[in-house]
C-alpha cells in the first residue's frame, strides 16, 4: 500500500493545475480592463478635442454635426463605463477564485508534507528499532 502522502500527490497536483489556470484567467480578464480602460481614455480624448471651440464661421448645420457627435461620443463613453464596471466585476470574481483555489493548494500541500514527515519519522524509528534488535542479539550471541 502507498503511503498516504503519496496518494495525496495527484491532488496536490490538481489543485496546482486549478489553480495555474485560475491565475492566467484573472491575467486575461486584467488585460480586457486595460483594454476597456484604453479605449474610454481614448473616446475622452476625442471627446475633449472636439469640445474646443472652432475659430471662425460655422454654419448651423455644421454645429448640429458636431453637437450630434458629442452625443455619440459621450453615449459611447457611457457605454465604456459600464464596460469598464463590468470588467472590473470580473476581475474581482477571478481574483476571488483564484485565491481560493491556491489556499487549497496550500493546504493539501501542507497535509502531504505533514503525512510525509510522519511517514519519514515512523521509518525512522523502525530502522531504530531494528537496529537496536540487531544489537542486541549480537550482544547476547557473544556472551554464549
Amino acid at each position: 500500500m502507498r503511503a498516504r502522502h503519496k496518494r495525496l500527490a495527484p491532488l496536490v497536483e490538481h489543485a496546482l493545475r486549478r489553480s495555474e489556470a485560475a491565475e492566467h484567467e484573472v491575467i486575461e480578464a486584467r488585460l480586457a480592463l486595460r483594454k476597456h480602460v484604453q479605449q474610454r481614455d481614448q473616446l475622452a480624448a476625442y471627446r475633449a478635442e472636439y469640445t474646443q471651440p472652432l475659430l471662425g464661421e460655422q454654419s448651423i448645420g455644421a454645429l448640429m454635426r458636431r453637437r450630434g457627435f458629442l452625443h455619440s461620443l459621450d453615449q459611447a463613453l457611457e457605454k465604456q463605463q459600464r464596460q469598464i464596471e463590468r470588467a472590473q466585476a470580473i476581475e474581482r470574481r477571478l481574483k476571488d477564485q483564484w485565491n481560493a483555489l491556491r489556499q487549497r493548494h496550500r493546504a493539501l500541500q501542507k497535509v502531504a508534507q505533514r503525512l510525509k514527515d510522519v511517514a519519514d519519522l515512523r521509518e525512522a524509528r523502525v530502522q531504530e528499532r531494528f537496529e537496536d534488535d540487531r544489537v542486541t542479539a549480537r550482544a547476547l550471541q557473544s556472551k554464549r
